[in-house]
Order: structure tokens, then sequence, then C-alpha cells
């Protein structure tokens, strides 16, 4: 995997190693389809660290999973977070602990969660950033 990529790249790619169908927000379109199960990976909101060469960005990952499958919504989001605790190893990534409540949307017709995730970025010489551990 090419970790010089940007983070949300990089989260997106290691979901779909770890055979959880990853998208980015505008790469997924329409319903959620019978049987579906997939995340989708957007950036949040960005600060840099006060007196430190740091700048922390947040990500938003949603999980969706189509409406007959809203019981097994919190095993998926599990999944999702198995997953992602992998990932800290190749980038500097921190589960926030914050999961937003179930949540029914009926434009997919699928239910949701929203995990928020923190990728802390090394600010380097030149303004280039550095996400590795």
């Amino acid at each position: 995997m090419d970790y010089t990529r940007s983070p949300q790249l990089i989260i997106v790619d290691w979901l779909k190693e770890n055979e959880i169908s990853a998208y980015l927000p505008t790469q997924h379109d329409g319903l959620c389809n019978p049987g579906e199960q997939y995340v989708v990976v957007k950036p949040g909101a960005a600060s840099r660290l006060r007196e430190f060469s740091t700048t922390q960005h947040e990500y938003l990952i949603m999980c969706y999973v189509h409406r007959e499958l809203g019981s097994k919504l919190e095993d998926y989001t599990e999944e999702v977070i198995e997953a992602l605790n992998g990932l800290r190893d190749h980038l500097m990534i921190r589960n926030s602990h914050f999961a937003s409540p179930h949540y029914y949307d009926d434009a997919l017709q699928a239910h949701m969660i929203t995990l928020t995730y923190t990728v802390y970025m090394k600010l380097e010489q030149g303004g280039n950033y550095h996400g590795e551990p």
C-alpha cells in the first residue's frame, strides 16, 4: 500500500484490503442494495495542535447496511473497527470512541452508524505532511 497518499485514500484502501466495501463520498450512488453492507469515508474538520508541528484530521466512517440487515449493523460496525485497528501500525490513527446513534436513512433504504476517527500528521518543513507512526 502506498502510504504517501492522503489518509482518506489510505483508509479506503485498507478497508478494501480487509474485504470491507469502502467508498469515497462521491463513489456510491443510489439506494443500498439488498444484502449490501458498505462504508463511506468522509473527511471532517482539521486543526493544528498548538505548540506542536502536528495536525489532526477528523474522518467520518459511515457504516451502512441494507434495511433488511438492520439487526446486523452493530456487528458490522465492530468488524469495521477491528479492521481499522490494524491500520494503527501504518498510520497515526485513533478511534475517538464516538459513534452516532443507529439511524435509518429512508432516502438510501439503509441503517447507518457514523464512527469518528482522528489521524495525526506531522507538519514537516515546507508544509508537507507525514502520517506514518
